[in-house]
């Protein structure tokens, strides 16, 4: 994956075709206000959970069609939408020509959006806000980038377009190509993007602990060296003390003597408790550095294993401490990884058929789930107690606990 950097904002070319073609990665809306509408996250998030109801959307050059007309070639379309923040990003596909003209001749530098609300079609009605198509432009609608009209003639209440700026900065010495890094190609999306993200966070959690070791081990060595010259300077005090003891009646440099051997004695000693304070304060700070890394490492166990079907509430409670969540059933990470590694390879068909919707079927209340004898020991031998079989929500889990205190 070639990343450009561009002024306004970044496109991100995701993969080549052997013709030519791509797919890019760019922010295509945004908050904002308009005429008639106000641009939020909440309507972005809207737009976004409803990718799937109007899938194809066509993507063309300025200017803007209207929907009716939008049934044709098209040169390019959305493939997925995604809400990261305050920015809806679009992956879109890219024919040879218009990747050309977009990334490598950078003659588009605006994408604009085309989207409706409660549309209407012959084939569906979709409520909320809904993403219809795109077009590149070096022409947005208005200054702030936002159009709404009143009315539409794609059978909707209202429909508009939101249009972003892409113009590339050309680097010096370089003319007009685009500064151009290279990266690795996301594998999936963006739970590729979280675990990327966590596994940053682990890398500087140990580069850190690394640190707070070598600075324990540090003053652990001038601690034992401390304490060896505080025993050494005690047994001499000792021994000038006996020495003084036994002439102390005509030798006053001995008393002498043992009285500033005894000062720096004492001089050791007080180092010594300082020494210690700061040894057991990076040690806590290990300890703490460690938990913050361990806490991280059992998120990922986690989400990685829902994401395998595993049904989250197995991890009921892991969100307000990872670290001792998970200790106080397993004796170690290595132990608890394992064991949700063999539990996210087992069949959603072992467990219990899926509903349509891709979720398992809930328990309690009328929905129970039947399971077979075998299945029922295949996922004891797994450490999981069939009865949670089907429990996706925290209230499916409230609902059966309270079924099992009222049996």
């Amino acid at each position: 994956m070639s990343t450009h950097f561009l002024e306004a904002s970044p496109i991100v070319v995701i993969s080549r075709t052997a013709n030519g073609g791509g797919v890019i990665e760019i922010p295509i809306m945004a908050t904002a206000s308009g005429s008639e509408v106000e641009l939020t996250v909440e309507i972005m998030a809207e737009i976004a959970a409803n990718f799937d109801a109007f899938p194809v959307v066509p993507v063309s050059v300025s200017p803007h069609r209207d929907f009716d007309q939008r049934g044709g070639f098209s040169e390019a379309f959305i493939e997925s939408v995604t809400l990261r923040g305050d920015l809806l990003y679009g992956r879109i596909a890219l024919s040879p020509t218009l990747f050309a003209e977009v990334v490598e001749r950078g003659g588009w530098r605006g994408f604009s959006v085309e989207i409706a609300h409660n549309l209407k079609t012959q084939a569906k009605n979709i409520p909320g806000w809904t993403l219809t198509g795109g077009v590149f432009t070096n022409r947005p609608a208005v200054d702030a980038h936002f159009r709404i009209a009143a009315e539409a003639r794609a059978g909707s209440e209202l429909t508009g377009t939101y249009t972003l700026p892409i113009t590339p900065r050309h680097d010096e010495g370089r003319g007009n190509n685009m500064a151009e890094q290279n990266a690795t190609t996301p594998a999936d999306g963006a739970k590729t993007v979280s675990l990327e993200f966590h596994d940053s966070k682990i890398k500087a959690e140990r580069d850190k602990n690394v640190a707070l070791e070598a600075g324990r081990l540090d003053l652990t060595g001038q601690l034992d060296a401390m304490r060896d010259e505080n025993k050494r300077l005690r047994l001499a005090s000792e021994q000038a003390g006996k020495d003084s003891q036994d002439a102390k009646n005509d030798s006053a440099t001995a008393i002498a003597r043992a009285n500033r051997l005894e000062a720096e004695s004492k001089g050791l000693r007080d180092a010594n408790i300082v020494l210690e304070g700061r040894l057991t304060e990076a040690t806590e700070n290990v300890k703490t550095a460690e938990s913050a890394n361990l806490a991280i490492k059992v998120i990922q166990v986690r989400d990685q294993a829902v994401a395998s079907g595993v049904p989250p509430a197995l991890f009921e409670g892991i969100d307000a401490d990872p670290a001792n969540w998970m200790l106080a059933t397993w004796a170690s990470f290595e132990a608890f990884q394992k064991h949700f590694s063999a539990t996210a390879g087992v069949s959603r068909d072992l467990v219990a058929k899926p509903a349509k919707s891709g979720r398992l079927p809930a328990t309690g209340s009328g929905a129970q789930t039947e399971l077979s004898a075998e299945t029922k020991q295949a996922l004891r031998r797994l450490g999981l107690d069939p009865k949670y079989v089907g429990i996706n929500t925290e209230a499916q889990l409230i609902d059966l606990n309270a079924e099992e205190k009222g049996k």
